[in-house]
């Protein structure tokens, strides 16, 4: 009977209207990372240096210097002090806790270096400026890349995490603008990132 037919459907499709919709969950691979952010210009990249870098100056090493930084939770010394490792006349310079005529003295003392690995410097305008005038010639930024969710749940500070999206998100899109800004996916175990981390640095002595 058509009546019949119709109640019949009428009542499925006001079972399916009220049923609850199940809960949608994103997937931790999901998340935006720190650096996705800058790409998608979710963050003001306005980086206006009054000093290029014009290449190495006079009286310093020639060799590659390669910059490794992260935001804050995110082990740049774990994998630097790896790096030093692998990679034989390796200098790691922990140049975040140093000013930068400290780290042009370090620079100066490393005749026998083959690579010069900088820990977490330059990451913001001043810093950017003071590599620049006094050392010049960076090779490349390595960047490893954790999502902010992530960093957050290892105990990152909410105020470091603030600090860096502001100073250290636009020191990464100026050497992005400029092709030098190669980036390590994080979120991830610290062998699978050392293994793209060397990839990167293999990729970079070889172009020197």
């Amino acid at each position: 009977d058509t009546e019949e037919i119709f109640t019949e459907l009428c009542g499925i499709i006001d079972e399916v209207l009220t049923k609850p919709l199940p809960e949608v969950v994103e997937p931790a691979d999901q998340q935006a990372s720190l650096t996705s952010l800058m790409r998608l210009g979710a963050v003001p990249l306005n980086l206006e240096l009054s000093v290029d870098d014009t290449g190495r100056k006079d009286g310093l090493t020639t060799c590659p210097i390669i910059a490794v930084v992260g935001g804050p939770g995110s082990a740049v010394d774990v994998q630097c002090t790896r790096l030093v490792e692998k990679y034989p006349h390796c200098t790691h310079i922990q140049a975040q806790d140093q000013g930068i005529d400290a780290i042009v003295s370090e620079v100066q003392s490393q005749s026998e270096a083959e690579v010069i690995i900088l820990e977490n410097f330059p990451v913001c305008r001043t810093q950017v400026e003071e590599f620049n005038e006094k050392i010049g010639g960076l090779c490349g930024m390595l960047v490893l890349d954790w999502s902010e969710t992530t960093l957050e749940e290892q105990g990152a500070d909410t105020t470091a995490l603030d600090q860096y999206k502001t100073e250290t998100l636009p020191v990464l899109g100026h050497y992005d603008d400029k092709d030098k800004l190669y980036t390590v996916t994080g979120d991830r175990d610290v062998d699978e990132i050392f293994q793209d981390v060397t990839k990167v640095i293999d990729r970079l002595l070889s172009k020197d």
